[in-house]
């Protein structure tokens, strides 16, 4: 009797245990997917607007989407496009909808109206590297402000090569799951790939700059570097870049990552210096606004 009583709760246990364990792994299913499903009606206005042929990842292993990113690269050098990924989150596709004169994503695209926006931004005169140059000053005297050497003592910083560079696109994962978050991969039918950004226009909110300057420094950093948009989401792009800067170009590049994104070095690196640091190491350069 004692070893019947011992083996119903043995099996009591065991149902219990694998009745948890099993919602357990629905849970994180969910969270690793379902819970990241973009609006299928928003996803189908982006892969209209992006009037290219796009290709769809749901939640997955980030190394998956970086290969199927270079080989999207290759491709395009024949196929006369160029790739970039889309963090398709609801808010994003909103306030790029809202740029190109869609209203909270909730009309009919205006594809004539999309078309005329884009051309506008990548026909632009300006010159990115005068505008960086004008928005480092600004930075500058609002900094003389607080104190007259907070800039090179707290901002600027000396010298530092201990950091690590970057290699890898950040902007498209989860960082609660380490996957994905749902990507649009768009082959963009573009001569430059800088004009990525007047595709798809971000910007003119908080610290962002304005969409027709984030073109035209684009365009500055592709001439100079060879650097190129391949993801933009709602407060961040990324760039790739063919190699690490060199020692003499890096302090002066880091100043022009600050001008175009001060949270880089405020609430990141530290110092511009530390920026400088990574920059020579790293092939994507990161960018993110609060």
């Amino acid at each position: 009797m004692y070893w019947v009583l011992v083996y119903f709760l043995f099996v009591i246990v065991y149902v219990v245990i694998s009745t948890y364990r099993k919602k357990a792994e629905i849970e994180s299913h969910n969270w690793n997917t379902d819970e990241k499903n973009v609006d299928e009606k928003l996803k189908s206005m982006m892969q209209e607007l992006a009037c290219c042929h796009t290709t769809f990842y749901d939640s997955t292993d980030p190394v998956k989407i970086e290969k199927a990113y270079k080989e999207a690269c290759e491709r395009g050098e024949k196929e006369g496009f160029f790739p970039v990924l889309l963090v398709l989150e609801d808010i994003f596709m909103v306030n790029i909808l809202n740029q190109l004169g869609v209203r909270n994503g909730k009309e009919e695209v205006d594809l004539g109206k999309v078309r005329a926006h884009r051309q506008e931004l990548m026909h632009s005169t300006e010159n990115g590297r005068v505008w960086l140059g004008l928005r480092l000053r600004e930075l500058k005297n609002g900094l003389k402000k607080e104190h007259p050497d907070f800039y090179k003592t707290d901002v600027l910083g000396e010298y530092v090569a201990n950091g690590i560079g970057n290699t890898s696109f950040n902007g498209i994962v989860n960082g609660e799951t380490g996957r994905t978050l749902p990507l649009l991969l768009a082959e963009v039918p573009v001569k430059q790939p800088w004009q990525i950004l007047a595709w798809f226009p971000i910007g003119g909110w908080g610290n962002c700059p304005k969409a027709e300057h984030l073109v035209s420094v684009a365009k500055h950093w592709y001439e100079a570097f060879g650097a190129v948009p391949a993801v933009i989401s709602e407060d961040i792009i990324e760039f790739a870049v063919p190699k690490p800067v060199s020692d003499e170009e890096s302090l002066s590049l880091a100043k022009e990552h600050y001008a175009f994104c001060p949270d880089i070095v405020d609430q990141n690196l530290g110092t511009i210096n530390a920026l400088a640091d990574v920059l020579r190491k790293s092939t994507v350069w990161f960018f993110w606004w609060e």
